[in-house]
């Protein structure tokens, strides 16, 4: 099978067509939407959301690819896009978004402005919604289990038993989205046996075929082999993202859904070969966005948050490894994929096959797989109060966030910069502490380390928990700016509860922060305490005026890089590091959530690390202005490491089971 060729088509898709047909299906919707919305004054969101779902099912430009064999493409997507309604353009799915956006920005106008505004000096990430709508992860168990027929059924039944109109709303509105994909599906299948009749090879044929046959079945019907398992992630994916307007990242946990389905296959006769050629076309669909000889100039040309999770263990604690683990693997590898993400979940109790075939890649010096430990990730999930059958169940997105897809959602993306927080701790910019409504103690005033290290926690605490309230405000209008009816329907909890998930039917209410520039602001607070307090070289104002000019006093700056730092594997610094952590865990515990839930916490950023960089003057790590930052726990590269195993050493004492929210280590 020529795969190259293949991509080949899907590149030319995307770079010519895609982008004119969904820029085209957004005015249109939206001009028929405004329409229907000024026609039809007073109906609910609800209401308005089924005719969004409507409106841009009627108007898709659905489009099958020669000899691929899935249904997929409905031309309402940015290349870029993986459903977010702003992500890379404006999309037809973000006109309920765009309708109703002022809501919190009329009704907590003074939060907002100061979201913005912190957002905009890069003090923590921000919406104007207070609402992360991406890093979302598509609920597939119950379609696996039942089919999209099965979920409308149990959402009938449910239906019955409503109280209140908001419920009826609710679930009427997840029948006619769950119809609308029958549709799309049913619709996919007409386009294929059209095109059959003017097919002109036997591999055209068999690809049309099957999707004729298919696509009027599944995933209304639930998969009942490897290609319709296959079939079901990429209609999901692509259509449901193109309807109801949130991004999704993920597509699970691949060898875990699909392995039942293989051994399926195997009884009835088909070969590996023929599952792994469906597998081979599957993957590739993920990478032919990409120009990859393009340079990367900006902030995310190539980002695209497609990502699916292998390995790692089963809802009894079993090692998950099997043929399909194998298979993905080896493709990935074979089609020069950088798409989708994989995340190779691990453990002390992985089988030695396993850790050979993904440290292969990396052995080879192709960093393509993302490596998760269950052995710390699985017991802070434990912590935090996810079951343990759910806790061993945990995917891994993109970026990075740990979740638990079927059940709960969390606000993901959320940076909180405690570097920046460290420079205004240090530069006092009156104006803006003021119109942030921040009233940081500053450093200038303290007579030694402890009190400084007490007035950066004081600061960083303040930052928190306005960021906090501003989350929970927004997540409790969530409902009434855009709910997603077809996804909480999928997931646990929402029908149960008979509640959107944006109304508080997830089955977990946690929500996740992310610490960004750790490595940075412990080192820099270690300087502090050396330069100024334990050597004594220098003043804090004197080591704040060399940050101020950008290390002009080369002697100092030497010091300052000389300085115990994270990664070093001192007792020192791993103690300070562990006792940061900590306090920062603790002060978190009480945080507002929208729905009384707890914070997780976690520790990565994206390429933030580069423009949020640019924005942050010299600090006393030794840092010059406009460097980029440390990514997750990777240490500085400022500092030579002179193993692995000091990065290693360093964490012995953090309790990596309070941030369940996962850790990142570059390596």
């Amino acid at each position: 099978m020529n795969y190259s060729r293949l991509k080949e088509i899907l590149s030319v898709y995307y770079k010519n067509t895609a982008p004119l047909s969904a820029e085209k299906l957004q005015k249109d919707c939206y001009a028929d939407l405004d329409k229907f919305d000024k026609e039809n004054p007073g109906l609910n969101n609800y209401e308005l959301k089924i005719e969004q779902y409507k409106c841009i099912a009627k108007r898709l430009n659905l489009t099958l690819f020669d000899e691929l064999p899935y249904y997929f493409e409905t031309g309402a997507l940015h290349p870029f896009c993986d459903g977010y309604y702003g992500r890379g353009m404006l999309h037809a799915n973000g006109w309920l978004i765009d309708r109703n956006t002022h809501i919190t920005l009329e009704e907590n106008p003074d939060l907002s402005e100061k979201t913005l505004l912190m957002s905009r000096e890069n003090l923590y990430t921000g919406r104007r919604q207070f609402l992360d709508l991406d890093h979302f992860k598509i609920p597939f168990k119950k379609i696996f289990e039942k089919g999209l027929s099965g979920v409308y059924l149990e959402t009938e039944e449910t239906l019955k038993d409503a109280k209140t109109q908001e419920e009826r709303d609710f679930m009427n509105c997840a029948l006619e989205g769950l119809l609308v994909l029958k549709e799309i599906g049913e619709e996919f299948s007409k386009i294929a046996q059209e095109k059959l009749k003017t097919a002109t090879n036997e591999e055209q044929t068999t690809a049309l075929r099957l999707i004729a046959d298919t696509a009027k079945r599944v995933p209304w019907e639930k998969p009942e082999s490897v290609y319709e398992g296959l079939a079901t992630l990429a209609f999901m994916r692509k259509v449901l993202g193109s309807i109801e307007g949130i991004g999704y990242n993920s597509m699970g946990r691949v060898d875990v859904l699909l392995y039942p389905l293989y051994l399926s296959d195997k009884e009835k006769g088909v070969s590996d070969e023929e599952i792994y050629d469906f597998i081979c076309k599957f993957l590739l669909i993920w990478d032919a966005h990409i120009d990859k000889s393009k340079k990367m100039s900006g902030y995310s040309e190539y980002e695209y948050e497609n990502a699916l999770t292998l390995g790692g263990c089963d809802k009894d604690g079993k090692e998950v490894f099997n043929p399909i683990t194998t298979m993905f693997l080896k493709a990935h590898l074979e089609l020069d994929n950088m798409y989708p993400k994989i995340k190779c979940r691990y453990s002390v109790s992985s089988s030695d096959e396993y850790l050979k075939q993904i440290s292969y890649p990396l052995l080879k010096q192709k960093s393509v797989l993302l490596y998760c430990n269950d052995d710390v990730i699985i017991p802070g999930l434990l912590r935090h109060g996810f079951s343990k059958e759910h806790a061993f169940d945990y995917t891994v997105s993109g970026c990075w966030d740990i979740s638990l897809d079927d059940y709960y959602k969390a606000q993901c993306g959320q940076y909180i910069n405690a570097l920046k927080i460290l420079e205004w701790s240090m530069t006092m910019p009156y104006e803006k502490l003021q119109s942030g409504g921040l009233d940081f103690l500053p450093f200038t005033s303290c007579k030694t380390f402890e009190e400084v290290y007490s007035a950066y926690l004081n600061n960083f605490m303040q930052t928190m928990l306005q960021k906090a309230i501003g989350e929970a405000e927004g997540g409790k209008k969530w409902s009434r700016i855009s709910p997603f009816p077809i996804t909480s329907s999928l997931m646990y909890g929402p029908l149960e509860k008979k509640k959107d998930y944006t109304n508080g039917g997830g089955t977990y209410p946690w929500e996740n922060i992310m610490l960004a520039a750790v490595p940075d602001t412990v080192d820099s607070l270690l300087a502090i305490k050396n330069l100024c307090f334990d050597k004594k070289v220098c003043t804090l104002d004197e080591l704040f005026d060399a940050c101020k000019n950008n290390w002009d006093n080369k002697v100092l700056h030497q010091i300052a890089i000389r300085s115990p730092k994270y990664g070093d594997g001192s007792e020192e610094s791993s103690q300070f590091l562990a006792k940061f952590l900590k306090d920062i865990y603790d002060m978190t515990r009480n945080l507002p959530t929208s729905y009384g839930g707890k914070w997780q916490l976690c520790s990565y950023m994206y390429t933030e690390i580069i423009w949020w960089g640019k924005n942050i003057s010299a600090t006393p790590n030794g840092r010059y202005a406009g460097e980029f930052l440390s990514q997750g726990f990777t240490p500085s590269r400022l500092h030579k490491i002179d193993s692995v195993t000091d990065v290693f050493d360093s964490l012995r004492y953090f309790d990596a089971e309070s941030f369940s929210g996962g850790t990142v280590i570059n390596v």
